[in-house]
C-alpha cells in the first residue's frame, strides 16, 4: 500500500474509482430509497442522514483502517489542533451546502450528468494554484484544457433545459463552494492528517447539515414531512453505511494526494470518475430500466465517449508534466518554495548561500512556516554554504533549538541551490548563459541524484561537530 501511494496517479484514479461508486450509490438513493413529494425535503432528509451515518461510520471506519488505507501520519483522533479544526468547520459547512445542491441535481439526471458537471469545481481551483504559485499556468494549460473540454462533452445531456438547471445547481452554486471548501481542506490536510480532517469535517457536514434542513422546513411548513422522510429513510441505514465506506475511501485519498499536490492538479486526476460512472450508469439501466431516471440516446452517447477520450488525454498529459523538469519564473520561486514547504510530511532538505542569505534574507514568513512544520515534527536538514564567522551569524539570527532540526556547514564549496521535500518534489536552480533558472520536478531519477548530493554534502559536514547545531 505505501508503494501504491507513492504514485500519485494510481492513488488519484482509486479515489476516482470510488468517488465514481458513491457518487452512483448516492444517485440511485434520491431516485428509489429516500424520496418525497417535495424535492428539496427529500435532499434535506439524505443530508441528515447521510451526514451522520458518515460521520459515526466514517470514525469507525477511519479507526480500524485509517492509517493503514489513507493515512500513516493518523494516530488517534485529534482535538487540540485549532487549525485544522477551523478548516474542517469551514470546509464541512460549506460542504453541507454544496452536497445539497449535489443532491437536488441528482434528481435532475442521471450519475454521468452529475458527476461530469460537479468536476467543473477545476476551474474554480486551477485560479487558485496559479495566483499561490502551486501550479504554473504553461504546464497546466493543455491538461486543464482537455480535460474540462472533455468533462463539458461528457456531461452533455442533450437537453438545453436540463443542463440549464444542473448548471445552476452543480457548477454555479456546488461547484462554487466546493472550490473555496477544497482550498480550504488543503490549509488543514498540511496542518494535520487526511483522516482527522475527514473525520471533523463529516461532523461540521453532519452538523451545519441539520440545522439548514430543520430551519429551511419549518420557514417553509414542511418540517413534519422532513421528519417522516428521515423515519421512512432509516430503513435503508445499511445501504447508506456501504455508500460512506466508499466516501471515506474516496475522500480520504484525495485528502491525502492534496496534502502534496496542487488542489487543480488532484481534481484533474479524479475527473476519471466522469468515464468510470458511464458503466455504473449503463449496469443499472440494464437490471432496472428507469433505475436512475431517463438516459439519454446513443448520439448523446457517442459526444460523452469523445469527451471521455478528451479525459483521458489530459490525464495522461498532466502525467507526462508531472515527470519534467519545468521553468519556474523568478517571481513566483518564493511562492512555490513555501507551498512544497507547505506540503511536507516527512522531511525537508535545503541548501543555502550564506552571503545571500545575510545580504537578502528570505521573508519572516518562510521561517515561520518552517517552525511550524518542526512542531509537526517534520525533520529539516539544512547545508550552508561559506564561512564559518557567516555560518555563526546565521545561527545567532535564527536559533532553533529542536531535535527535529540539523544544520551544518559545508567543508566544500560545491553549492547546488536546491529544496527537496519528502524525496518526492524537488526545487533547484542552475546558472545558465542567460543567468540563473528555476526548476521544479517530480522526476524520481532527478530527486535520487540530488538527494545524493545532499547526503554526501551533509555527511561531510557532520564529521566536524563543532560546525553543527542540533
Amino acid at each position: 500500500m505505501r508503494r501504491l501511494k507513492s504514485n500519485v496517479l494510481a492513488v488519484g484514479l482509486v479515489a476516482a474509482f470510488c468517488t465514481a461508486i458513491f457518487r452512483g450509490l448516492d444517485n440511485f438513493t434520491v431516485h428509489n430509497l429516500i424520496t418525497a413529494p417535495d424535492k428539496l425535503t427529500a435532499a434535506f432528509a439524505y443530508l441528515i442522514i447521510g451526514g451522520w451515518t458518515g460521520f459515526i461510520a466514517g470514525t469507525v471506519f477511519s479507526l480500524l483502517l485509517g492509517r493503514k488505507l489513507i493515512d500513516d501520519k493518523f494516530r488517534k483522533i485529534v482535538f487540540n489542533n485549532r487549525q485544522m479544526h477551523w478548516s474542517a468547520f469551514i470546509s464541512g459547512s460549506i460542504s453541507a451546502g454544496s452536497t445539497l445542491f449535489i443532491l437536488l441535481g441528482n434528481q435532475l439526471g442521471d450519475p454521468s450528468v452529475i458527476v461530469a458537471l460537479s468536476t467543473l469545481t477545476i476551474v474554480y481551483t486551477i485560479l487558485y494554484d496559479l495566483f499561490t504559485g502551486q501550479a504554473d499556468w504553461k504546464y497546466l494549460f493543455l491538461p486543464s484544457v482537455v480535460t474540462i473540454t472533455g468533462g463539458m462533452m461528457a456531461g452533455f445531456s442533450g437537453s438545453l433545459s436540463v443542463t440549464a438547471i444542473g448548471l445552476f445547481y452543480v457548477v454555479v452554486v456546488s461547484n462554487g463552494l466546493g472550490a473555496f471548501s477544497e482550498i480550504i481542506e488543503q490549509r488543514g490536510i498540511r496542518v494535520s492528517d487526511s483522516v482527522n480532517l475527514f473525520i471533523w469535517r463529516f461532523f461540521w457536514l453532519a452538523l451545519t447539515g441539520t440545522i439548514l434542513a430543520i430551519a429551511v422546513s419549518l420557514a417553509r411548513g414542511y418540517l413534519s414531512l422532513l421528519i417522516a422522510t428521515i423515519q421512512q429513510g432509516m430503513i435503508y441505514l445499511p445501504w447508506v453505511i456501504t455508500t460512506m465506506f466508499f466516501v471515506f475511501v474516496a475522500m480520504g485519498l484525495k485528502f491525502y494526494l492534496k496534502g502534496t499536490q496542487a488542489v487543480s492538479v488532484v481534481l484533474l486526476i479524479l475527473s476519471a470518475q466522469i468515464i468510470l460512472a458511464y458503466p455504473i450508469t449503463i449496469i443499472g439501466d440494464q437490471l432496472q430500466p428507469g433505475l436512475f431516471g431517463e438516459l439519454p440516446t446513443i448520439s448523446i452517447w457517442m459526444i460523452r465517449i469523445v469527451g471521455a477520450i478528451l479525459i483521458i488525454f489530459g490525464i495522461f498529459q498532466l502525467k507526462i508534466t508531472e515527470n519534467t523538469v519545468q521553468e519556474i519564473s523568478e517571481k513566483n520561486i518564493i511562492k512555490r518554495a513555501m507551498s512544497l514547504v507547505s506540503s511536507a510530511r516527512k522531511h525537508i532538505l535545503v541548501t543555502m548561500d550564506l552571503s545571500q542569505e545575510l545580504n537578502q534574507p528570505l521573508q519572516p514568513e518562510y521561517f515561520r512556516l518552517l517552525e511550524q512544520k518542526l512542531n509537526q515534527k517534520v525533520a529539516v536538514k539544512r547545508v550552508a554554504f561559506g564561512t564559518q564567522d557567516e555560518f555563526d551569524k546565521f545561527l545567532g539570527r535564527h536559533p532553533v533549538s529542536t531535535p527535529e532540526y540539523h544544520c551544518v556547514l559545508s567543508k566544500t564549496q560545491e553549492y547546488f541551490r536546491m529544496l527537496m521535500v519528502d524525496d518526492s518534489q524537488l526545487l533547484f536552480s542552475l546558472i545558465t548563459p542567460q543567468g540563473r533558472k528555476y526548476f521544479f520536478t517530480q522526476n524520481k531519477d532527478d530527486i535520487r541524484e540530488y538527494f545524493k548530493y545532499f547526503n554526501n554534502q551533509y555527511e561531510l559536514a557532520r564529521d566536524g561537530e563543532q560546525n553543527e547545531l542540533i
